[in-house]
């Protein structure tokens, strides 16, 4: 028996003259397809948006509260740029399973999330963040909480969690390592962490009445990700409707990040830094919410056909319950 090459299938993959899709018609009824034409009629530009208020309202803003602020848009910032670079093996993956509708919608997926990085990074230059400044007090605070902050540090979330699980199915393309895929990206990364940021966000913009330039390069990068979570959730749905015996497995992965992710960044609780503490903590809370409700949604697609979660839109009316938006 010879031996599987395993770089085969990648390099080369099966594709005939009268094999492909579009000639044969595209299903503009399946739910990659109504996010693909969402992303195209909500399309947005990160240069579009005027921060000249924002710079304004950087300038008068307290040290404690600009560090706040900067707490979370370095964390959105990096974040954003981590998915953009991982997300290419995804594509690639359902691209070579043949399925075009959902291989059109990645590549918006795509776009997106490098317009997050973009805007993040438009925010920080507009107001003039001082991030030098910033991550010399982050790592003093951490040294007096007994933390220790490592720049060069290689093990973390974006670091190795992510790039892992998405390259592995560069290789491997079985169901276990798909839904391994898109519950580190699209259910724990963006459907945990992101969301619970954005409730991060709506604290400091009450708090604050301030920066509408950055409230409305959130409204726009919210509205990409609920598309974008609402993808990974049909995936996940769709793999574990066919293959109900890996339940176990993806919940304990849920499980396994959140707790893999405290541990590389822990929860603040510093007498000193009252506001980043109650942040710190509520975002603590409302991630470990998110990852149970979402092992509900998960748990469910287990009872369901393929057929009937495409009828029912399950994907859809799963994340307007944990997102709130259409």
């Amino acid at each position: 028996m010879e031996p599987v090459d395993p770089f085969a299938a990648v390099l080369r993959p099966s594709r005939t003259v009268g094999g492909w899709s579009s000639p044969r018609g595209i299903d503009t009824t399946c739910l990659p397809w109504r996010l693909w034409e969402k992303a195209k009629r909500l399309a947005w530009d990160p240069a579009t948006i005027d921060l000249t208020a924002d710079a304004e309202h950087w300038a008068g803003l307290p040290l404690a509260y600009q560090d706040a602020m900067l707490h979370v848009c370095t964390g959105f910032l990096v974040g954003e740029e981590a998915v953009t670079l991982d997300i290419v093996p995804l594509a690639l993956a359902v691209a070579d399973e043949g399925r075009l509708e959902e291989a059109m919608y990645l590549t918006s997926f795509a776009f997106e999330e490098a317009k997050h990085v973009e805007f993040f990074r438009r925010w920080l230059t507009a107001v003039g963040a001082d991030l030098d400044g910033y991550y010399a007090r982050l790592a003093t605070q951490a040294a007096g909480l007994g933390l220790h902050y490592d720049p060069t540090q290689s093990v973390g979330m974006w670091e190795s969690a992510l790039p892992t699980a998405m390259r592995r199915v560069l290789l491997d393309r079985s169901p276990a390592a798909m839904l391994d895929a898109s519950v580190t990206y699209n259910q724990f990364v963006e459907g945990c962490l992101a969301i619970s940021g954005y409730t991060l966000w709506a604290d400091l913009f009450a708090l604050l009445d301030a920066f509408p330039g950055m409230q409305q390069g959130i409204r726009h990068i919210r509205a990409d990700e609920g598309r974008h979570i609402t993808y990974g959730t049909y995936l996940c749905q769709r793999i574990l409707a066919e293959h109900p015996d890996l339940l176990d497995g993806a919940t304990a992965r849920l499980r396994e990040l959140a707790a893999f992710w405290f541990e590389v960044s822990p929860t603040i609780d510093d007498p000193d830094d009252p506001i980043s503490t109650q942040l710190s903590q509520d975002f603590t809370a409302r991630v470990h919410d998110q990852v149970e409700r979402r092992i509900a949604v998960l748990t469910r697609a287990t009872t369901m056909t393929v057929a009937e979660l495409e009828r029912t839109g399950a994907a859809e009316a799963a994340e307007r319950e944990l997102l709130g938006i259409d």
